[in-house]
């Protein structure tokens, strides 16, 4: 208990010297510039907002130094406290209406209220069954509360945990493997907001992160560790099939052990009665795949539009196991 309180201390205290600071900031620039003084006063937000910005920038370079050795602002805190700021300002505007001054617009008002409300909740709706396919519910009511002011950021924080440096930069690694870097058709536009969410709170970049992620298969592992890694196998109108992906920056590496490759398919597929073998060398900085196959070099032209031979095709645009390579398989065979 002790230590939450200690937070929100810290964060109101930083409130107060960011607000402290816009203000003194607005007496110098209104006694320096007499004629603008009320339109500086009028823009006090901007002034706060760079006063913060200014406050952030200098503890967060103190970290980086090691001058300061504890992290004192806290994301999901000052969410909260702007959150209930932004509810008093939308409670304090409504309370200052004179109801006096509402004589005879009763019915205008509150159509606007009325239809105002209708029109966002349609929209909102429309927006985030495209946005969302699958899971619209839920984003519905994050993207309605963000508008509303009580939920600020997803769903994170509407469970109240911010994730810490390392956990975020291991959801942003997960979110971008699982997407190729947003290349998959998998992907969705939530992915990539909820990644960039990470990145921010791990502070690195997405390009970092893809370029660590893919950075490239270790060529000295044994073929087998190199290509089984992440094999799955299938049964589809009675014919017995193994699919395995290694995704990469440069598949051009991975081709070059391209026939050692081919003698363990072989392997495998006696060893385990498969009808067909395939290895996907998935290519991010491609935006393709280099196809291995072991079997019929009809089936895989037939099922992917590319001439295949020699055990391998390139096909560009194919990145995911699930929505790409599989379908066209379970369509040519029925």
């Amino acid at each position: 208990m002790q230590e939450s309180m200690d937070k929100m201390t810290v964060q109101i205290a930083l409130i107060i010297v960011a607000y402290i600071g816009a203000y003194l900031l607005m007496m110098l620039l209104g006694n320096h510039l007499p004629g603008m003084k009320a339109v500086i006063y009028g823009f006090n937000f901007l002034l706060g907002v760079l006063a913060a910005t200014l406050i952030k920038n200098v503890l967060h370079f103190l970290e980086n130094k090691n001058i300061v050795t504890r992290k004192y602002t806290n994301s999901f805190l000052l969410n909260h406290i702007s959150n209930l700021c932004f509810d008093v300002m939308i409670v304090a505007g409504i309370a200052s209406i004179e109801i006096n001054d509402l004589k005879g617009n009763w019915l205008p008002f509150l159509l606007m209220a009325v239809l105002g409300g209708v029109v966002t909740f349609l929209y909102l709706r429309w927006v985030c069954k495209k946005l969302y396919p699958g899971y619209h519910h839920e984003g519905f009511l994050s993207m309605y509360g963000m508008l509303t002011g009580t939920i600020s950021s997803g769903m994170y924080q509407e469970k109240g945990i911010m994730p810490s440096k390392k956990i975020a930069g291991l959801l942003c690694s997960a979110i971008i493997s699982d997407t190729v870097m947003f290349k998959s058709p998998t992907c969705t536009p939530h992915d990539k907001v909820i990644a960039e969410r990470m990145a921010r709170i791990a502070e690195v970049t997405l390009e970092e992160v893809g370029n660590t992620v893919f950075a490239g298969a270790d060529l000295s592992k044994p073929v087998d560790e190199l290509i089984f890694t992440d094999f799955k196998e299938f049964l589809i109108a009675d014919h017995k099939l193994g699919i395995g992906q290694v995704t990469c920056l440069n598949s051009d590496e991975l081709l070059s052990r391209q026939d050692e490759m081919l003698a363990a398919m072989k392997a495998r597929k006696e060893d385990r009665g498969y009808d067909y073998i395939l290895i996907m060398l998935t290519d991010v900085l491609k935006e393709g795949t280099e196809l291995l196959y072991i079997g019929d070099d009809q089936t895989i032209t037939n099922a992917y539009g590319q001439p295949a031979a020699n055990n391998a095709v390139f096909l560009p645009h194919v990145m995911s196991r699930k929505k790409q390579i599989v379908p066209r398989l379970s369509e040519l065979w029925g």
